[in-house]
């Protein structure tokens, strides 16, 4: 399995490698208008990501990349 990095993440959702960072260790959050665009683009619930962080939200993003880099 291909190991995924943060900075990847951060490309496909549009914010910096140290904002995923800081979602995933649980110190920032993303402001509404972000996370309803995030939400968008990789289908997961806008309640998950203004609500939630963590390595938990993290791992979402990281299959939705999954499943977008899947269809190319």
């Amino acid at each position: 399995m291909k190991t995924i990095k943060q900075t990847q993440i951060a490309d496909y959702i549009g914010v910096s490698p140290q904002m995923v960072c800081d979602i995933r260790k649980g110190r920032r959050r993303l402001s509404k208008e972000k996370s309803k665009k995030i939400s968008i683009k990789t289908g997961i619930p806008f309640e998950d990501i203004a609500l939630g962080g963590g390595d938990e939200l993290y791992k979402k993003m990281v299959f939705a990349y999954q499943q977008q880099e899947a269809v190319k």
